[in-house]
């Protein structure tokens, strides 16, 4: 999960990122966050980008849609369980691996569509385990202009 988290000082735009890595999270952190984005002035200025319960779920979307949720076992946490389904389908994968943009363009629209039905099925259901919004982030940046592809005087 990926949150862009207000500090104390929002007046000063300060933020910080919380995330899991794919162990504990300050789940006393969470909703605070959330709320804390809703709620900044001006509208729309901050957005939360978030994979419950990993960011690897958003890369497990790339290669098959599923709903299982994901909860904490004695000595396997959500992470790891969403970890392994993705070494299931993706051996190579590294946290922290630098050219996983690059092995995963092809199934982006696959893992967009994915992500939408996700969220769709964790809404009524009433539950984000496992849904994320990356396609969200993904879409504006695909949509975002290029200043190189403004002709110059």
């Amino acid at each position: 999960m990926i949150v862009l988290y207000l500090n104390d000082y929002i007046d000063r735009f300060q933020t910080q990122a919380l995330w899991n890595d794919g162990g504990l999270i300050l789940e006393s952190l969470y909703q605070p966050a959330i709320d804390r984005i809703k709620r900044a002035t001006p509208k729309r200025t901050f957005f939360a980008t978030t994979s419950v319960p990993c960011f690897e779920y958003w890369l497990l979307l790339h290669f098959q849609y599923t709903t299982r949720p994901y909860e904490a076992l004695q000595g396997n946490s959500a992470g790891n369980q969403v970890l392994r389904a993705l070494k299931a389908v993706m051996p190579d994968y590294e946290k922290g691996k630098l050219d996983i943009f690059p092995m995963l363009l092809d199934q982006i629209e696959f893992a967009k569509h994915n992500a939408v039905r996700a969220l769709e099925a964790g809404k009524s259901a009433r539950t984000d385990n496992p849904t994320t919004n990356v396609h969200e982030l993904v879409e504006y940046l695909q949509n975002v202009k290029c200043t190189s592809d403004i002709p110059t005087p």
